[in-house]
């Protein structure tokens, strides 16, 4: 089976922190509500995703502030000495009636939002965020700007934070993921778009394996939501043999070059031992590209383009394929012949990885 080798950065101590794709694509209702004088107890004013109506009532136990806890305004006060954390991990107190978003997911255990309490509370919510936290599945609304919890320097804590103010969007403008919506109409659109496609992929998956649930699915695996990429990418990988033909088309055609690594892992699983061949193929060209490449190589080549996408650092992969053993020892000898070719001899790394399972008994 072929696997990607993708190089991934290192986090030293990367922290809890909203993200509006991730946040809507795991809530089961988005909603913008208003705080109450019983705190934990918000009032629905609108729906962005979900069956929650205006009017309603939502707890949400996880966003109980401290009973001396600080609003906004209190923070913004802070200055630099916010990033040092403290006080502006806590959740904000803010004055009754301020809106908030919250992105909420039915509870799988015990109560369920429908359940509701003596005074019609919905209650039963979990948090949408990866690290089970309620404060990073929400976002405050002061004076008309956004605020999240973020972790603005690493390492750091996460602390209450605009969400995305212009330094910090100029500087992660490169990164290949889109980043939060900076207003409460860019949130308001991203939530929706997030749910259409959603629905649509949705109804993709109900169509019974074929050659055109492959092509429907195409799309998606250039889409700039995560979830759905991968989403996507693990459909085309359960489709079985009628998905080959069109995996390889895209892994040969230079729109999918990001995404190549990630389609030959689908191709493998869902074309099995059928494609070992094809996928040796596939190594082979990478071999011929690398022979072919060397000789205008310098030394620092590998830092030259750091970015996740760069052309030499998606040219990483290898295969479970008793035949390609001889490919990656072609590639493994051309590797240690050749210096300039070393980046930290990760490349060579895994071709000895590779040969290993695959040694003659």
């Amino acid at each position: 089976m072929l696997v990607a080798v993708v190089p991934q950065t290192t986090f030293c101590a990367f922290r809890p922190a909203f993200w509006a794709d991730s946040s809507s694509w795991l809530a089961t209702n988005v909603v913008i509500v208003s705080t109450t004088a019983q705190d934990g107890v918000f009032e629905v004013l609108e729906s962005w995703k979900g069956d929650l109506r205006a009017g309603s009532k939502v707890v949400v136990p996880g966003l109980i502030p401290p009973t001396d806890g600080s609003p906004i305004s209190g923070y913004l006060k802070l200055g630099f000495t916010a990033l040092q954390g403290g006080v502006s991990e806590q959740t904000p107190r803010q004055p009754v009636g301020s809106r908030m978003v919250l992105f909420l997911k039915s509870s799988a255990t015990g109560l369920s939002p429908e359940d509701a309490t003596d005074h019609g509370e919905k209650t039963g919510w979990e948090p949408t965020d990866v690290w089970g936290s309620s404060k990073v599945s929400a976002v405050w609304i002061d004076e008309g700007k956004l605020y999240c919890f973020f972790q603005p320097m690493n390492a750091g804590p996460s602390i209450v934070y605009p969400l995305y103010p212009d330094f910090i969007r100029r500087s992660l403008k490169p990164i290949s993921y889109p980043l939060n919506p900076a207003t409460e109409q860019e949130l308001k659109e991203r939530v929706k778009e997030v749910s259409l496609i959603q629905e649509e992929m949705t109804s993709i998956r109900a169509v019974r394996a074929s050659e055109e649930r492959a092509q429907l699915l195409k799309p998606y695996v250039l889409s700039d939501i995560y979830s759905a990429r991968q989403l996507a990418l693990k459909e085309l990988g359960s489709s079985g043999l009628t998905a080959v033909a069109t995996i390889r088309g895209m892994i040969d055609d230079p729109v999918f070059a990001e995404r190549a690594a990630d389609l030959i892992v689908a191709m493998a699983k869902a074309g099995g031992d059928s494609v070992a061949g094809d996928l040796n193929e596939l190594f082979q060209q990478e071999l011929a590209f690398w022979k072919a490449t060397e000789p205008s190589l310098r030394w620092g080549w590998w830092n030259q383009d750091t970015t996740p996408n760069a052309p030499f650092r998606l040219r990483q992969e290898r295969t479970r394929y008793p035949a390609a053993r001889e490919t990656a020892k072609q590639l493994l000898d051309l590797w240690n012949s050749e210096p300039q070719l070393d980046p930290g001899d990760q490349l060579g790394d895994e071709c000895k990885k590779l040969m290993t399972p695959l040694q003659a008994p």
